[in-house]
């Protein structure tokens, strides 16, 4: 399944920042229970959130080219797959890897930052919008 992350003209669809960030971060709070009816997490921490959100930022601002900034997008989707596969994140995971791809089919330098910026405002939303972990 592919995201768009920005419109015909290229501008960042406001959903993505809104509405359809509140329910990505529900979504990837993810909770359960156990068979003594205790509720506990089974989506991915805040804590880990942020960090895979700050790891993001370092390549948003780091400043080096385009295809060296694909090939760090690359990294940290395997690694965040791994780590969805032992942490059990696996919506996380396909939280991620959508809006790597997305960014990573850009054709053109400028397409790339603007969908890289697109990516950017939507994880800060989503990030923004998670509740802090209970446990």
């Amino acid at each position: 399944m592919s995201i768009k992350l920005v419109d015909n003209e290229g501008r960042v669809l406001e959903s993505l920042i809104g509405e359809s960030a509140l329910k990505q971060a529900e979504e990837l709070q993810e909770r359960s229970k156990n068979k003594e009816g205790r509720e506990f997490r089974k989506g991915v921490s805040s804590n880990n959130l942020r960090k895979f959100y700050d790891q993001f930022l370092k390549i948003y601002d780091s400043r080096v080219d385009s295809g060296s900034k694909r090939v760090m997008l690359l990294m940290m989707k395997a690694h965040i797959h791994y780590s969805s596969g032992r942490l059990n994140y696996r919506k996380f995971n396909q939280f991620i890897s959508e809006r790597i791809d997305a960014v990573l089919s850009s054709q053109t330098d400028k397409d790339f930052a603007n969908l890289l910026k697109a990516f950017k405002l939507n994880f800060e939303a989503v990030v923004g919008y998670f509740p802090k972990s209970k446990n």
